[in-house]
């Protein structure tokens, strides 16, 4: 009798241990507080679609449109982006849009980028449009390389080119770079001038930077600004950029 009375207890105290802890545990891609959402990117494909993976281009745009996409499910809270050890090169063309649909990243909302490291995690823009554009929030990065960034080159005789070869941060936008490489970017070259005044190509082959930008054991390496297209309607002849690594500029 004895010992039937203390199975009994330890079966008791079990079951109340397991509801505790059933209780207590944080739903799937939160912490336990409820406060952070991680999304796991589960293909190194460039893609936006519905086919059951998770994209980098879609794990953004959930953050950005607070709403499912794809296999990326969104769940309120500050997002953490986890990227495997992958080259993620960026393959739909469409530069000169900021909806995040082609081209480069486009980020709207505050999010975590937290990459395997530097050396394995890559974000390659193959040469199609720089490779994140963040226009707005807080953002953090870590452990990532930004690479193969051109930001788009000025039609003949239309001026400037654009900024920002790898990394563009808009005003007001907060950036930490933790543990990362910013390198082989560039901007775009100028189409010269058909007017009076004289063009220049892209600033900043590395970043663009008009908000904070803090680098924390992060380096900005083997950038390059645009060249100057020398065209010229009756105007003067473009010339190349400056800041091929990084232009910070306060307004």
């Amino acid at each position: 009798m004895k010992r039937l009375v203390y199975l009994g207890l330890v079966l008791i105290v079990t079951l109340v241990a397991v509801c505790f802890f059933l209780a207590s545990a944080a739903p799937a891609g939160t912490t336990a507080a409820g406060t952070a959402a991680a999304i796991i990117v589960t293909t190194a494909d460039d893609e936006l679609n519905s086919d059951g993976d998770c994209s980098l281009r879609e794990a953004i745009q959930a953050v950005n449109t607070h709403t499912t996409v794809d296999a990326c499910t969104f769940v309120s809270g500050d997002s953490i982006l986890t990227l495997p050890a992958a080259t993620y090169n960026l393959t739909l063309p469409g530069a000169k849009e900021d909806a995040n649909a082609t081209g480069d990243l486009d980020i709207h909302s505050s999010l975590a980028i937290n990459g395997a490291g530097a050396d394995t995690t890559v974000i390659n823009g193959g040469s199609l449009d720089r490779v994140l554009h963040i226009l707005s929030s807080t953002v953090s990065i870590q452990g990532v390389t930004i690479t193969g960034g051109k930001s788009p080159d000025a039609a003949p005789g239309s001026g400037d080119g654009e900024d920002g070869g790898g990394l563009y941060v808009a005003a007001n936008v907060i950036v930490t770079m933790t543990d990362s490489s910013i390198r082989g970017n560039t901007t775009g070259s100028d189409g010269g001038n058909s007017g009076s005044g004289r063009s220049h190509s892209g600033c900043g082959g590395g970043v663009y930077n008009l908000g904070t930008l803090t680098l924390d054991h992060s380096t900005v390496s083997s950038n390059a600004a645009g060249d100057g297209s020398g065209y010229s309607t009756g105007g003067n002849p473009g010339h190349g950029g400056w800041a091929g690594g990084l232009c910070n500029l306060v307004h």
